[in-house]
């Protein structure tokens, strides 16, 4: 699964973070938290759907 050569995304925002601050860390950041939100938000509709049915 890993390599001396792959380098995976955890470990380029590691290196990043302690290297310097950049501007692309923070997007990622920001797609990463935005793409969680909107997953736990549909969770939470279906299951609230799935509730309404049964009863």
């Amino acid at each position: 699964i890993t390599s001396r050569r792959l380098v995976t995304l955890p470990r380029k925002i590691w290196t990043s973070i302690a290297d310097a601050v950049d501007p692309a860390l923070a997007a990622i950041a920001t797609v990463m938290l935005v793409v969680t939100i909107i997953c736990l938000l549909l969770r939470l509709t279906v299951w609230e759907r799935l509730a309404q049915r049964r009863s």
